[in-house]
């Protein structure tokens, strides 16, 4: 780690310094499998190996086999048309066509026809009446319905939720939540303007719990009696942030030091403003608090410990300074029981060993 920091303070007599981390983790290495971002631009690209689509074409495929089908089923054409009427029914027993009651295509139609023997000049005519051109409206309606119904995956929309991701890629990379893809034509939305394409997306687990309930929009959960909500699109948006910040590099760490610059703690990988509530700065004092907490509790130990061997007679620990360093003992027995107690705990002594060396010598 290089450590510079972007902030410094003095915190209950500690040092706290807030430091880019250079070398973080990115988002896929936690090993989320229940909210992940897929992309497939060439200067851009991530997959983890859970993600059910491998490539740009088919995260495509992927996004139309989640948009059921809609509208009405289709109806056949007016009675009275008996033309059409009788190559539309011959359809099924010529063409065996299954599933969907699909009206015919002009080539169809006339091969139909003349299979049924229609007269090609009642045909003719009918194709230029408003019941063909009714009938052609009909069939693209009936055709896209169709069309969606083949690539419609009811398994993989019951479990997954997917909201496309544009990227803005100019000197560096700025993500974007796009849109829920169940909303958006996708194949033709490949290139959103200068710089910016649409060729990624986040995808997130209906069935997972880790935020919550599932229900028809996201997540719910109980909290101090009240409840509360993460819906799908703030999961997404929460995704795409963790990654913005990783790509701008806004990642930290912090160090917490003694008074002498000792190092008593460092911990990395803090995503985002480290001065937000709960972010790297909070948890830096959180942790420096636990050792000045510390700190102060051995310090009133020692305070009451000289207290009692000061009421007790200068001497209670003369032996014991000795017994270490005799050369100087004088000198230290002469500062009294502070100056005693600290030189024994600088020589690797306990509080606890102090104690019994004093009680030992009354």
């Amino acid at each position: 780690m290089s450590y510079q920091p972007v902030h410094e303070e003095t915190y209950r007599g500690l040092r706290i310094k807030i430091v880019p981390d250079d070398s973080p983790d990115s988002p896929d290495a936690w090993g989320n499998t229940d909210a992940f971002l897929v992309h497939f631009h060439r200067q851009f690209q991530t997959c983890p190996k859970w993600a059910p689509v491998s490539s740009a074409d088919e995260l495509v495929e992927f996004v139309r086999s989640l948009r059921e089908p809609e509208g009405e089923e289709p109806v056949e054409p007016e009675e009275g048309d008996t033309e059409w009427t009788a190559a539309y029914k011959d359809k099924y027993a010529w063409c065996m066509a299954p599933g969907p009651e699909l009206l015919l295509t002009s080539e169809e139609m006339t091969r139909a026809a003349m299979h049924a023997r229609v007269p090609v000049a009642e045909l003719e005519a009918w194709a230029e009446s408003e019941a063909a051109r009714v009938a052609a409206a009909d069939l693209n309606r009936r055709q896209n319905i169709w069309d969606a119904q083949q690539v419609y995956d009811a398994e993989a929309a019951a479990e997954w939720k997917v909201f496309l991701v544009s990227a803005y890629i100019h000197s560096g990379v700025s993500l974007s939540v796009y849109g829920d893809a169940e909303d958006i034509d996708f194949g033709s939305h490949r290139c959103l303007g200068w710089d910016t394409s649409l060729v990624g997306a986040v995808f997130i687990r209906k069935t997972s719990k880790a935020w919550g309930e599932p229900d028809d929009d996201g997540y719910s959960w109980i909290c101090d009696g009240a409840t509360k909500r993460h819906t799908w699109a703030e999961v997404a948006e929460s995704v795409v942030s963790e990654w913005n910040d990783y790509l701008a590099g806004n990642i930290y760490g912090f160090v917490v030091e003694d008074e002498t610059g000792t190092e008593l703690d460092s911990r990395w990988g803090f995503y985002g403003n480290y001065s937000v509530e709960g972010g790297c700065l909070a948890e830096a004092r959180s942790i420096a608090d636990s050792f000045a907490d510390e700190r102060d509790a051995e310090t009133a130990k020692v305070d009451a410990l000289v207290s009692r061997l000061e009421a007790a007679g200068d001497a209670a620990l003369d032996e014991a300074v000795h017994s270490v360093f005799s050369e100087h003992a004088s000198a230290v027995n002469n500062g009294g029981a502070a100056e005693q107690v600290a030189f024994l705990q600088a020589a690797g002594w306990s509080l606890e060993d102090i104690r019994k060396a004093a009680e030992s010598e009354e």
